[in-house]
């Protein structure tokens, strides 16, 4: 079975946005810009409003799901706090099917508790889903409506469409710190999780049961680019560390280790063991992989995603990223005409003060140039030359000594 695909989406009233274009999404989507501009939102928006296709969705809008924290209330999710709510909408391809969802929502403060106050309930103010090649696969919500539980049940007859949600995963930028050592429990996890923090246990079951080849190929990822490699050791009844030697010989706890090493394992596991899962996964989401790292690995990442895309059973990938040498590579890897322009989508938020954040889309010729590049963007080492040639210049001026 192929993974389920989101193809595009647009965001109205959601976290910095008041209103996006058209975001299209492929094989690799990379996401830039500066701290605060939305980035995150954008790219977890997927999780949010999807997770009213889940069939356990108890509720339409999480403001918790698998750790990521979307709000402490509704309102914290809407742009500029607007008692109009927020939409997204959704393209989705489902087993060869075309699919568009669109979902709105807001917060309804009618609901009194007797001398406590008011509490607010989670209302569903739009909500349309149909299928593109079945008209009669259409579905839309007669009017606004706190009930969530009937609309759940109406959307009972696109149950294709339950396995979106299921299949999007999010590596969260504040991964897990590592441990000095684990506790072994049996069973496989479905992936690293949302902080990374499974990858011990992922790679502990394969030990176990696979005879450490999922180690074996991270090991060679980390071995040509880190020049480090891992060992997994027992300690004791279901107990066990991660060791990292290095190229000289040395061995350490890998709690011991540089803060680089314990943020990219999770994303190296997490590619690596996509060839052996059972379960399709339709969209990873992945915030800045390159964390952590000194620029020189950055490429390396990047290769990661370019190797990956090759795949067709592959997940596409939604990056957040700061790297100006990820983004290099994936520029060089099309100019080399190993990954095609078409497979990647690059987008830069910019904060544009009261009107929200804009998303800039920047696509890349048959030699990888780009067709705009935002004012200031990876341009940080050339004004800082700039400045350090120019202050050089003043001290001649001045007759200071060299």
């Amino acid at each position: 079975m192929l993974p389920a695909r989101i193809r595009e989406f647009t965001l109205e009233n959601y976290k910095a946005f008041a209103l996006t274009d058209r975001i299209e999404l492929a094989p690799l989507t990379i996401v830039l810009g500066r701290n605060n501009a939305g980035k995150s939102a954008l790219c977890r928006a997927p999780l949010f409003f999807l997770n009213a296709l889940r069939r356990d969705a108890w509720t339409p809008f999480p403001l918790v799901l698998d750790g990521v924290h979307f709000g402490d209330r509704l309102e914290d999710v809407v742009f500029r706090r607007q008692a109009s709510g927020f939409s997204g909408s959704f393209l989705l391809d489902v087993d060869g099917n075309s699919y568009q969802f669109s979902i709105g929502g807001t917060e309804n403060y009618s609901f009194q508790a007797a001398g406590q106050g008011s509490f607010g309930q989670q209302m569903v103010t739009w909500l349309e889903l149909a299928q593109s090649s079945q008209s009669t696969q259409r579905w839309k919500l007669p009017s606004p409506t706190v009930d969530w539980q009937s609309v759940r049940r109406q959307l009972d007859q696109f149950l294709g469409l339950r396995a979106v949600p299921e299949q999007i995963r999010l590596l969260s930028g504040l991964r897990a710190t590592p441990m000095p050592s684990y506790r072994y429990v049996g069973g496989q996890p479905p992936d690293v999780g949302t902080t990374g923090s499974l990858t011990p246990s992922l790679l502990a079951h394969d030990f176990v049961a696979g005879g450490g080849r999922l180690l074996t190929s991270v090991n060679d990822w980390l071995g040509r680019n880190l020049q480090v490699q891992l060992r997994l050791a027992s300690t004791g009844h279901n107990q066990f560390q991660l060791l990292a030697q290095s190229r000289g010989g040395s061995e350490a706890n890998l709690a011991d280790c540089g803060e680089g090493l314990g943020q990219i394992l999770p994303v190296v596991v997490a590619l690596t063991a996509l060839q052996d899962t059972a379960s399709p996964v339709g969209l990873y989401v992945i915030e800045q992989p390159e964390v952590h790292l000194h620029p020189f690995a950055h490429s390396a990442v990047a290769e990661l995603f370019v190797a990956a895309c090759q795949v067709p059973s592959s997940p596409w990938f939604l990056i957040e990223t700061h790297s100006d040498n990820f983004l290099l590579r994936v520029r060089v890897a099309i100019a080399e005409d190993r990954l095609r322009r078409d497979a990647v989508r690059v987008y830069f938020v910019e904060d544009q003060g009261e009107e929200g954040s804009r998303v800039i889309p920047i696509q890349f010729d048959e030699q990888g140039t780009p067709d705009r590049w935002p004012k200031g963007v990876f341009a940080e080492n050339l004004a800082e030359f700039r400045r350090l040639r120019e202050a050089a210049t003043r001290s001649v001026a001045k007759g200071s000594p060299k």
